[in-house]
């Protein structure tokens, strides 16, 4: 691909971002220094989320403000810095969301471009850079995938594919770390796409530094880092200083609901205050450390800075999110580059379709080269979810590491137990009879009826675990929204529930996904996309999960590939076997059985008439006959002999 290719895909890209949200004003409310306004959303085109904050709003004749902060569950916008007469019921606003792109749009437009299109072209060979081998000298614990993940350094560009809960952050700090012992001289540039991923791998690097004094060779730039994760590492952050991260700690811990507008604006300013105080000037940090860490849109935005101070190495992790166009110029800044993640985890957020710019450096990953290597061996995952994510996302390469089955307390905290009528499992198939509604004044898509069985389900789950336990997961911000509305009204507002898109990187003891509803253009549209979807939700479990699905959403393919899965499980295949052996206790009770030769569904079981079963399935009473699931047990089980 040219340079020109890329540039047009770019431009495409910056165009679309530069468009604004218009909203239309219901109501407001003004309180000292901030404007409260009500929002009517039934014309909205569904952008509206928690990323505005920061965002610019405009009126007519010239009126402006800052987004303080937007709440989608009760669809408020708090204003602040109110400039100009205030807006009238009924007027349009306008929300420009900061721009991320114009440093990106530059480097393309510049005569660097070509530069960057060729080392894009240079992905899909194998180039060793020189002799030079970073060897694994004390990291002897790693498994052994994660040792072999040292030879990636000799290449110019390296591919590290780390699927969930296999150790790729934890393998980064081991590599990282003895290239600061094996050469005095490496300078190393670390990316990533959030904050807390920048975090998350820098004091990855420090914790495999303990006792040695390169530690203070490693820094942070930027002042927006996550202050909990450097709990005694002040000396990482631009401005080492003890005390006023601790301040920042205490008040991040503090912060109000954004709801409760005078003491966020409050909070704000003050967590402003205290952040401007930690900056120190890039050019001071480069000067003094070896390793500098940031994220894409501030390395971006330094491109030239870090340009003229080589990097011997520069590591994207989580590098699935970055945009293609947006890695390429970073092959000019470092002799190696090594991309770490996952290409079955999300995919780069983009306005415009079918471009470039919706493709990461992973889609150039060759698993079989010399210069990629994949982690093989997770320890987030019960045996059965991970069995699960493995054959339907990872062709079945994908095992739990050994060292974590031969922990007892590993698997104790990974037990199952019974929850309501659906048995002691780890990987449950929830049927739900109800479809999803698009609801204008939500601006997004609901299922009333999935959502009333998942506060039934999280009440059950209660009994046995701490609201803080439970995630619940689904990709449409209008159900979110109405789940928290009805989690609150049940007195469960502490269970953690997220989009999709926010929650990759996180883990929970127990996951609950509602899809909603699969046939929407978000879902439905690209197969590829919603695999990573899919993936991303269920593999944040670690004890037990559970799969809301319709009759709909079953004849979505990744959905029904994820349902067969289960059904071959030994758990579920000991599940029917249970029914056989104690039909009479089985009676009340929900089942995942085989009803028909080619179908496998969650029913209720209702009764039994000598060798006849009844059951209930989405409403409709059906029977089987006992001797079909003996048959059908037996095949599944000579299946997995088989496999």
């Amino acid at each position: 691909m040219d340079a020109e290719q890329y540039r047009r895909a770019v431009a495409e890209e910056f165009e679309a971002t530069r468009q604004f949200v218009e909203v239309r004003v219901a109501s407001l409310y003004r309180g000292g220094h901030f404007v409260q306004v009500q929002l009517d959303l039934s014309d909205a085109d569904g952008r509206l989320d928690e990323t505005l904050e920061g965002a610019v709003a405009w009126w007519s004749p010239s009126s402006a403000a800052d987004v303080l902060s937007y709440l989608p569950e009760s669809e408020l916008l708090n204003l602040r810095f109110v400039k100009g007469p205030l807006p009238e019921i009924g007027q349009v606003i306008r929300l420009y969301p900061p721009r991320y792109l114009d440093s990106l749009h530059a480097l393309w437009q510049s005569a660097h471009a070509e530069r960057f299109a060729s080392f894009g072209r240079s992905l899909g060979r194998c180039e060793v850079v020189d002799s030079h081998r970073v060897v694994n000298q004390r990291f002897l614990w790693l498994r052994e995938a994660q040792g072999r993940a040292f030879d990636l350094l000799q290449w110019r560009s390296s591919y590290l594919w780390g699927p969930p809960g296999t150790g790729k952050t934890t393998t980064i700090g081991c590599l990282l770390a003895s290239v600061l012992e094996q050469d005095q001289e490496a300078r190393v540039l670390l990316i990533a796409n959030t904050n807390l991923a920048v975090d998350q791998a820098l004091v990855a690097v420090d914790a495999q530094l303990q006792n040695f004094d390169l530690r203070r060779l490693c820094r942070r730039v930027g002042a927006h880092f996550v202050a909990a994760q450097y709990a005694d590492r002040a000396h990482l952050l631009p401005n080492q200083d003890d005390q006023l991260l601790t301040e920042i700690a205490q008040l991040e811990a503090l912060i109000p609901p954004r709801g409760a507008v005078e003491r966020y604006a409050s909070w704000k300013a003050r967590h402003e205050e205290l952040r401007d105080r930690m900056r120190v000037a890039l050019e001071s940090i480069l000067d003094q450390a070896r390793v500098v860490a940031m994220t894409t849109t501030r390395a971006l935005f330094s491109w030239e800075l870090l340009r003229d101070r080589k990097f011997d190495y520069v590591v994207f992790d989580e590098s699935s999110q970055v945009p293609l166009p947006a890695a390429l110029p970073f092959g000019e800044l470092g002799q190696r580059v090594l991309f770490a993640g996952d290409p079955n985890q999300l995919a780069p957020i983009a306005q415009t379709r079918g471009t470039v710019f919706c493709e990461s450096t992973l889609s150039r990953l060759d698993p079989r080269a010399p210069n990629a290597c994949f982690l093989n061996e997770q320890s987030r995952m019960a045996p059965a979810i991970c069995e699960t994510i493995s054959k339907v996302f990872y062709l079945g390469k994908l095992i739990v590491a050994r060292d974590a089955v031969e922990n007892a307390h590993w698997l104790t905290e990974r037990g199952a137990f019974e929850v309501g009528s659906y048995g002691a499992r780890h990987a449950y198939l929830i049927p739900v009879r109800g479809e999803a509604k698009w609801r204008p004044a939500a601006s997004g898509w609901i299922r009333e009826e999935s959502a009333e069985q998942v506060v039934g389900l999280v009440s059950d789950l209660l009994r046995h675990l701490i609201q803080e336990d439970i995630l619940i997961l689904t990709p449409f911000r209008g159900q979110r929204n109405y789940l928290r509305r009805k989690l609150r009204e049940a007195g469960m507002g502490g269970v953690r529930l997220s989009t999709v898109h926010r929650a990759q990187g996180a883990e929970s003891n127990t996951v609950i996904f509602d899809p909603v509803q699969t046939s929407s253009r978000f879902l439905g549209e690209d197969l590829s996309l919603s695999r990573r979807l899919v993936n991303v939700a269920l593999s944040r479990a670690k004890a037990r999960m559970f799969l809301f699905a319709s009759e709909s959403d079953l004849r979505h393919p990744v959905v029904a590939s994820i349902a067969r899965e289960i059904g071959r499980l030994p758990e579920s295949i000991a599940h029917i076997q249970s029914v056989l052996d104690s039909p009479h206790q089985a009676v009340g009770r929900h089942y995942l059985l085989p009803v028909s030769t080619i179908k496998m569904a969650v029913v209720k079981v209702t009764g039994i008439e000598g060798e006849m079963l009844k059951f209930e399935e989405n409403g409709v009473e059906r029977r089987t006959m006992l001797g079909h699931l003996r048959r059908r047990v037996g095949w599944l089980q000579g299946r997995r002999d088989f496999r």
